[in-house]
């Protein structure tokens, strides 16, 4: 089972000292989603295609517009609330849906830089490998010591059909060392729609070089 997050989001124009801000998950609201794939050993490719619940994914992304509507922690400005248009997405797409096995490492402090200068230490734990578009794709993946890890990413579509700074998943290991990387989660952090928070930026390492046209995007223009 997998729980979207608004960790690796923080305000940063705050009176607060740093020791007094919350933790970053004390502010986060969790809409969770639940995997139907059937965890199955594979050999070749390195992962394939994984079922995807079109419907678990649909009501999630109607509880995410629900969140950026009314909930207090939402980035929208309160006076833009009631005509916000709705969260943009790519069509559901079930080839960016991956059951893999995590390959573990040596846990190693990253410092990784935010959207306003500010640097925070993440661990890196595991790589994941996956075919996309015909190319094995490797990404890295953080703990932030909560039961997920953090998976931001660039993909070809960044800054030109969606938000150019990162996306990012949270990902949940199972319990036989596989996880399901499901794209179509993907979600851009709060900067993406203020400027009043300060986002964790990808790791050149999770820098990929293949689209990747699942999740949110970028509202076509004249929306």
């Amino acid at each position: 089972m997998g729980t979207f997050y608004t960790n690796h989001t923080f305000h940063h124009r705050s009176t607060m000292s740093s020791k007094d801000r919350p933790h970053p998950s004390s502010d986060s609201h969790s809409l969770v989603r639940r995997s139907q794939c059937s965890m199955v050993e594979y050999a070749a490719p390195p992962s394939v295609g994984a079922c995807m619940n079109e419907s678990a994914l649909l009501e999630y992304r109607t509880q995410r517009d629900d969140f950026f509507r009314h909930a207090h922690e939402s980035p929208v400005p309160h006076e833009e609330r009631a005509s916000f248009p709705g969260l943009a997405f790519f069509d559901p797409d079930p080839d960016l849906a991956f059951d893999v096995r995590l390959d573990p490492m040596e846990p190693t402090e990253v410092a990784i830089v935010t959207t306003t200068g500010d640097e925070r230490t993440y661990m890196r734990v595991a790589t994941a490998t996956m075919e996309i578009e015909g190319k094995n794709t490797t990404v890295a993946l953080y703990s932030t010591g909560h039961d997920s890890l953090f998976l931001p990413f660039r993909d070809a579509t960044s800054g030109k059909e969606s938000y150019g700074a990162a996306r990012y998943l949270d990902v949940r290991p199972e319990g036989d060392g596989h996880v399901t990387i499901d794209f179509n989660y993907a979600y851009a952090p709060f900067c993406a729609y203020s400027d009043l928070y300060s986002c964790a930026l990808p790791p050149a390492e999770n820098w990929l070089t293949v689209p990747i046209r699942a999740g949110e995007r970028m509202a076509a223009s004249g929306s």
